[in-house]
């Protein structure tokens, strides 16, 4: 998916244009012509009356939006190679792609683990059924959790980041405690599809302090204010709009990938390591680099495509202008 957008819209735009069309939707070929959610690893919608780009993606060799400082990075420079567009990421996935191009594709919910397309093209998509095991949440294995867990002597190391999930809870007396949760149980489903009942599922009685690298999501919630704080790296699909549903009474905050939200509300609790996108183009020099080599332009006539590297190049030097890096 990068390699399809870091050469900006004059790259993209003739990329999108090459693609040939999907069938009209019909009865005969609907259950073809969209397949399950959990199949899509990425999406691009891209609106060019209101200049602005929408995308996602999974972890691929070139850009892991799970590593949030890296994830960072290529938001900064995707906000120079698309300037004057607003580029923003997916949280709800395709959902959301589908929901911005109109009401034939609206997305609906249902209660089973179906995913289908009706006759009238409507979306129909659940995923809280990836909580229905009510097996007591798990911790990552030792090996994972030494990498993720900073010894009480150790520096916290800038950018460094774990797969796994954060879980902070503020009791009614006031005190947090917090737990490092396996990345992959139930398919990586963000943890506060568990509603309150997540607060009986606890592998132990959690940490009253804690140095962790940056994990992949997070979720926050303070019982005397039943209010919870949700943040992710990756997409949440319609865990919007069933929030609320499954916390009643409670009130949802989202913090797009704002882990330091996160770190704030557990006070004195977390020590997350630091995001600096700076450190991480000095410790991984050729990484602004790999982007360029790995940008697809063969749709492109070799003016064209000479002149969209040149676009690059200039952004890449920008970007190391706003680090201070040059």
């Amino acid at each position: 998916m990068i390699a399809r957008l870091v050469g900006g819209p004059e790259a993209t735009l003739p990329y999108v244009a090459s693609l040939p069309l999907e069938p009209p939707f019909d009865r005969e070929s609907a259950d073809q012509a969209w397949v399950l959610r959990d199949s899509y690893q990425g999406g691009a919608l891209i609106d060019q009356n209101r200049r602005e780009l929408v995308w996602f993606c999974g972890d691929t060799d070139h850009f892991f939006p799970s590593h949030l400082p890296r994830r960072r990075l290529v938001f900064r420079l995707l906000g120079h190679v698309w300037e004057g567009w607003r580029v923003r990421w997916a949280y709800r996935g395709m959902e959301e792609l589908a929901e911005h191009v109109g009401p034939f594709l609206r997305v609906d919910q249902v209660d089973d683990d179906i995913v289908a397309l009706g006759p009238d093209a409507h979306v129909i998509v659940n995923a809280h059924w990836m909580w229905r095991d009510e097996n007591p949440l798990r911790e990552p294995d030792g090996e994972d959790l030494a990498e993720i867990r900073f010894g009480d002597g150790e520096d916290l190391e800038l950018n460094r980041t774990g797969q796994y999930r954060l879980l902070t809870v503020r009791g009614p007396g006031g005190s947090t405690r917090a737990w490092a949760l396996d990345r992959n149980q139930s398919g990586g489903a963000h943890l506060a599809w568990n509603g309150p009942g997540l607060l009986d599922r606890l592998p132990h009685e959690g940490w009253d302090s804690a140095r962790l690298a940056i994990p992949i999501q997070g979720l926050h919630v303070d019982v005397g204010s039943r209010s919870i704080g949700l943040w992710t790296t990756m997409w949440v699909a319609d865990l919007f709009t069933e929030a609320e549903r499954l916390w009643p009474g409670w009130r949802v905050h989202f913090w797009a990938d704002d882990y330091e939200s996160h770190v704030e509300a557990a006070g004195d609790t977390v020590r997350l390591a630091g995001c600096d996108e700076g450190a991480l183009v000095v410790r991984w020099r050729g990484m602004l680099d790999e982007y360029a080599r790995t940008m697809d332009v063969s749709r492109l006539a070799p003016r064209a495509a000479d002149r969209v590297r040149r676009g690059l190049d200039t952004a890449i030097a920008d970007v190391r202008r706003d680090l201070n890096l040059t």
